[in-house]
C-alpha cells in the first residue's frame, strides 16, 4: 500500500531501498513510497551482499530480507555479519550459536566461544572451560575435550591440551598423538618437531612417529640437515633420521 509520510518523517535511501524514520523508529519503502515494513524498529542496518539486514525491535536483533520479511525471531542480543560460507554467529547473554542464512540455528545456543572458520572447514569452540570443533553444518566433529587447540600449521596438524599434556590432532580433529608429551614445538620445515616427555628431548613426524626417542638433555632446531644434541653434558649432531652423526663427546 502507499503510504502517506508527514513532514516531520526522515528519509534516507540506501540501494534500491528507502529507509524512513518516525519518532526514533525505523521501517522499508520503496521509491514509490509503498511500504515495505511497518515502522517499529529501532535500527537497521545495512543489507547483506544475501540481501538480509540486522534489525532491532524491542531491544532484540533479528534479520529482516529486502521484501520486508523476517527471517528470524528477534530474540538475540546480537548478530554478527555472514561470513563467506553464509553463516553468522548470534549470542544470547553471553552464549552464542550459529545461523544459516534461512535463519534456522545450527548449533544450540550454548557455547562459550565459536571462532571463524578455517580453510578446513571447521570452527573451534569453547564449552565449559574445554574446546571442541564445529562445521558448517553445525555437527560438533570434535567433542569439547581439550583444554586448548592451538592454530593448524601448514602441515594440518594442531597442538592440543589435555590435563597438562601434549598432542596433535588433524584438519579433521583426528588425535594423530595422544597428550602425553610435555611439550611439543612447531613442525620445522623437515617435517620434524621437538617434543619432551618426562624431562627429556626426542623427535616426532607429521604421522606421530617417535624419530628420536625422548633421551637427550637438549635438543636444538635443525640448519643444514643437522641438529646439535646434548646428552649428560656431552654434545653431538644428529640427522633428520635420529642418526648420530657425531656422537656425543665433548663437554658442552
Amino acid at each position: 500500500m502507499t503510504v502517506k509520510w508527514f513532514n516531520n518523517d526522515e528519509f534516507c535511501k540506501k540501494e534500491t531501498r528507502y529507509y524512513v524514520r518516525k519518532e526514533n523508529l525505523y521501517g522499508l519503502i520503496d521509491d514509490r513510497g509503498n511500504q515495505i515494513t511497518k515502522v517499529k524498529y529501532e535500527f537497521i542496518n545495512d543489507f547483506q551482499p544475501n540481501n538480509l539486514a540486522v534489525a532491532v525491535f524491542k531491544g532484540r536483533y533479528g534479520l529482516i530480507d529486502k521484501k520486508g520479511n523476517e527471517v528470524t525471531e528477534f530474540k538475540y542480543y546480537w548478530i554478527d555479519p555472514f561470513d563467506e560460507n553464509g553463516i553468522a554467529k548470534v549470542g544470547m547473554g553471553n552464549k552464542y550459536a550459529l545461523i544459516n542464512e534461512k535463519g534456522e540455528e545450527l548449533t544450540k545456543i550454548k557455547y562459550d566461544y565459536i571462532s571463524k572458520f578455517r580453510s578446513n572447514g571447521l570452527a573451534k569452540f569453547e564449552l565449559n572451560g574445554k574446546y571442541g570443533f564445529l562445521n558448517k553444518s553445525g555437527k560438533e566433529v570434535l567433542k569439547a575435550k581439550y583444554n586448548s587447540i592451538g592454530n593448524f600449521q601448514k602441515n594440518g596438524l594442531a597442538i592440543v591440551k589435555l590435563k597438562g599434556k601434549y598432542g596433535l590432532i588433524d584438519k579433521n580433529g583426528k588425535e594423530i598423538v595422544e597428550p602425553k608429551y610435555e611439550n611439543i614445538a612447531s613442525f620445522q620445515r623437515n617435517g620434524l618437531a621437538i617434543v619432551r616427555f618426562a624431562g627429556k628431548y626426542g623427535l616426532i613426524d607429521t604421522k606421530g612417529n617417535e624419530v628420536v626417542k625422548a633421551k637427550y638433555n637438549l635438543i636444538c632446531e635443525f640448519d643444514r640437515g643437522l641438529a646439535k644434541v646434548i646428552i649428560c653434558g656431552k654434545c653431538g649432531y644428529i640427522d633428520t633420521n635420529g642418526n648420530e652423526i657425531v656422537k656425543p663427546g665433548n663437554q658442552v
